[in-house]
């Protein structure tokens, strides 16, 4: 270590913790969005028309019925401050896993499940097929919002910081 000529340990650790304070003010981007305000906006035609609380490392999940084979489909992604990691894809059928190429899926609790490599998505664009709706889920499953997405209906949800009180 670096003698400070300071002969203290604990002044030491003291100065050594303020330095890296300093330096975490300074090297930091401005304006970076903490975990409680972080939002995910929904938007039709370019504007906002719905804003959802969601902390850093939660779930939004999509559940829609596909449109070729009819069967239920589920994304789940991790909210984070920049976007949207894809974690984990359900399917209602192992065919429709195949059709996307997926050959490692694993059936649990009556799906096909597969956890590809992580991805990351700034936002998401959503359409709804006229016969169909999907069903928008942020947070946890004891405390989770659940939004419809009429059918033909186009979507497109970000992150960014709250804003209003509300979200």
């Amino acid at each position: 270590m670096i003698s400070l000529g300071v002969p203290n340990t604990s002044l030491r650790r003291w100065l050594v913790r303020q330095v890296i304070t300093v330096a975490a003010l300074v090297f930091l981007p401005r304006g970076a969005v903490s975990a409680a305000e972080l939002c995910v906006h929904l938007e039709r035609d370019g504007q906002a028309y719905r804003s959802i609380r969601a902390a850093s490392g939660s779930e939004l999940r999509l559940r829609f019925r596909h449109s070729i084979y009819g069967s239920e489909v589920e994304e789940t992604f991790h909210i984070l401050p920049d976007g949207f990691q894809l974690v984990q894809l359900r399917y209602g059928e192992a065919r429709l896993a195949e059709f996307y190429g997926h050959e490692t899926a694993k059936q649990d609790r009556g799906a096909w499940v597969v956890r590809p490599l992580p991805r990351r998505f700034r936002a998401l664009d959503l359409q709804v097929s006229a016969d169909s709706t999907m069903s928008l889920i942020v947070g946890a499953h004891t405390r989770q919002l659940n939004l419809i997405v009429r059918p033909g209906a186009a979507v497109r949800a970000v992150i960014g910081p709250c804003r209003t009180r509300d979200g």
